[in-house]
């Protein structure tokens, strides 16, 4: 990664819930299987504040995702 990348905690394993009440759980394999599929050739995703429309700014890009702990994280530019 270049000079101005930077590291953000995505998400994490354990427990989550969805707009909706539905409850998940998502284990620290899943994180690492994400991280390893995650593909920005296929598709680069954006850093976007919250949950917006599908056209809302993009504030950088997520290069790539990596596993620290139970938490993902995206390196980005």
């Amino acid at each position: 990664m270049g000079a101005m990348s930077h590291v953000l905690k995505i998400f994490k394993a354990g427990e989550q819930v969805d707009s909706n009440g539905r409850r998940y759980k998502f284990s620290r394999d899943d994180l690492h299987v994400l991280a390893r599929i995650y593909n920005p050739i296929f598709h680069e995703a954006p850093l976007v504040i919250g949950h917006p429309t599908t056209n809302a700014p993009a504030y950088g890009w997520a290069k790539a995702l990596r596993v620290e702990g139970d938490t993902l994280e995206a390196l980005v530019d």
